[in-house]
Formats: structure tokens, C-alpha cells, sequence
């Protein structure tokens, strides 16, 4: 039962991981380029790339640390912890994937 848990627990870090990396190369080698943004607040930070020249990878970074604040405060621990991953992965991909 055990062993079946971590599995499970690998698989869904797995998934994370790629979706990451997905993310990563789809935001700077078609978006980016190409001057188009994305939703939510990866837009927003590519908005802000464009006109500072800040790394995207960094801002998504700080601008998600309220926002897991709240969603620790509403949503729970396991949430969280699979989110923070994320975007910890999200903004390490990002960065070094940048345009």
C-alpha cells in the first residue's frame, strides 16, 4: 500500500516537472518572440518583461508568494505544497529557458 502511495505521489511530480518544462519552451520560444502574452499572471509578467526587460521566471516567482499564502490559508497543505512546486519549477524553466 505503501509503495503504491509513492508511486503515485513520483507520478504526479513527474507530471508537474514536464508540465513545467512544456510551459517554459512554449512561453519563450512562441510567445515571447512573437510579442504575444499569455493569461492570468504569466501574461502579466510578460507584459512587464516587455517593458523593463525583468526576467519573467523571477516576477512569476514573487508574484505568486501572496497568492500561496491565501491558497494555504483556503486550500490546504497538499494543495500547496504540489502548487509551490510548480511554480518553483516554473519560474527555474523559465529562467533558464528565457528569450
Amino acid at each position: 500500500m505503501k509503495q503504491h502511495m509513492y508511486i503515485k505521489i513520483t507520478k504526479e511530480l513527474g507530471f508537474i516537472l514536464v508540465g513545467s518544462i512544456c510551459v517554459a519552451i512554449g512561453s519563450n520560444t512562441l510567445l515571447l518572440p512573437s510579442h504575444l502574452l499569455a493569461g492570468g499572471l504569466m501574461g502579466i509578467c510578460m507584459i512587464i518583461y516587455q517593458l523593463t526587460g525583468l526576467s519573467v521566471g523571477v516576477q512569476y516567482f514573487l508574484f505568486n508568494i501572496p497568492l500561496l499564502v491565501l491558497a494555504y490559508i483556503h486550500l490546504g497543505r497538499k494543495f500547496v505544497l504540489y502548487t509551490v512546486i510548480a511554480v518553483i519549477c516554473d519560474s527555474f524553466f523559465l529562467t533558464c529557458y528565457s528569450y
